[in-house]
């Protein structure tokens, strides 16, 4: 697989993930219905108020994710996003996903988790 189609591909299934479809030319060739360039790897509706952007990596780098993810931060406040979620992911890997986003979010999130592991562990196999 390409490199071209590894972070499309990448792209194509958070996007699904939120219900969405991918944002083609990533705000550089797709725009708004107001003509303004459109922020962000997935296309969201401008009431969730929310960027996401995503990035496929060769190799992970010692210092993590850290500096893209503020990329990210930097980029929603610009737009005047309130929410921001980054992904990353190694290329061709679907074995590890790596999110940053808010402390609201990630305490959304883990509640989340923790309800689903309390299901599974309920489950009489």
């Amino acid at each position: 697989m390409t490199r071209s189609v590894v972070w499309k591909d990448f792209e194509r299934e958070i996007a699904k993930w939120f219900r969405s479809v991918r944002n083609i030319g990533s705000g550089r060739i797709n725009s708004t219905d107001q003509g303004e360039p459109r922020p962000g790897d997935v296309v969201m509706p401008e009431e969730l108020s929310a960027l996401i952007e995503l990035k496929t990596r060769k190799e992970f780098p010692k210092s993590g994710i850290y500096p893209r993810a503020l990329d990210t931060l930097n980029e929603a406040k610009e737009e005047n996003k309130k929410h921001f979620f980054h992904f990353e992911r190694k290329n061709g890997s679907k074995k590890i996903y790596v999110l940053a986003t808010s402390q609201e979010w990630m305490e959304k999130i883990c509640g989340f988790i923790r309800d689903e592991l309390e299901k599974e562990s309920t489950i009489d196999l």
